[in-house]
């Protein structure tokens, strides 16, 4: 947040725009706006404002309307309410993308080690990773008290299927509020079509011989890494996600 300076979308297109959707209630829809790696001020529009999802898509609209801001990614969180912004999205605007967090992945993280539970915990490592001072991207966030203080109470913790990421209802529960603004920012960050890795290929049936010791599970690259203890628990748990 130290390196943002007000001016430094100056003459460049929007890149992404990352959409977490509310309706009603203490909820806010918010909208962040990245271009290149320079993040606008967040905009926040209470949940009463968007009480359906072809409200929320009208506010989407207007923020690509510019024409040098038309072809620009656009991912919305695509469970819940925003399932709804995504169907009035989906034909009008060029390059929507419908996120779903909990969906599985096969992405690691830069270094090629850590596997990850979900999307969404491969989506907020990533950031993690570019905001790193001396290996990132040299992205500049917004000075925003609220999104400093939602990126910071996530907590992470490494299980058997890789990093997990604190369930949104658990950080909401801590918080008092919903990290709606983090999730815009994460959102805004993800390059689903640049970092997704192309699917294993079919092999088809594996006709070897079968070996004495086939089928017993290698050993994980967290096992291998002496991210676990005895007995296959967890043995670091990092106190958040990001660091302040």
């Amino acid at each position: 947040m130290r390196r943002w300076q007000p001016t430094g979308a100056d003459g460049i297109p929007l890149t992404a725009l990352g959409v977490d959707v509310a309706h009603g209630g203490g909820d806010r829809t918010v909208l962040s706006r990245r271009y290149r790696n320079w993040f606008a001020p967040l905009q926040k529009i209470p949940g009463n404002q968007t009480p359906d999802g072809q409200t929320a898509a009208g506010f989407v609209k207007m923020a690509i309307a510019r024409p040098a801001d038309c072809n620009a990614t656009v991912n919305i969180d695509s469970i819940g309410y925003g399932s709804s912004c995504w169907d009035f999205c989906k034909e009008d605007v060029p390059g929507a993308t419908a996120v779903n967090y909990s969906e599985a992945t096969i992405r690691k993280d830069k270094a090629g080690v850590l596997h990850f539970c979900n999307l969404r915990a491969w989506a907020y490592w990533s950031l993690r990773e570019a905001l790193d001072p001396h290996r990132g991207e040299q992205l500049a966030l917004p000075p925003d008290q609220e999104l400093l203080a939602e990126l910071t109470a996530g907590r992470w913790e490494m299980l058997l299927r890789g990093v997990k990421i604190e369930d949104k209802d658990d950080i909401t529960l801590r918080l008092g509020r919903s990290p709606d603004c983090a999730d815009a920012v994460v959102l805004a960050h993800l390059q689903m079509p640049k970092f997704d890795p192309p699917p294993p290929p079919d092999r088809g049936r594996d006709d070897r011989p079968r070996t004495p010791f086939h089928g017993i599970p290698r050993r994980s690259a967290a096992e291998e890494y002496g991210l676990f203890g005895r007995g296959g628990g967890p043995r670091r748990r990092g106190p958040t996600v990001f660091h302040r």
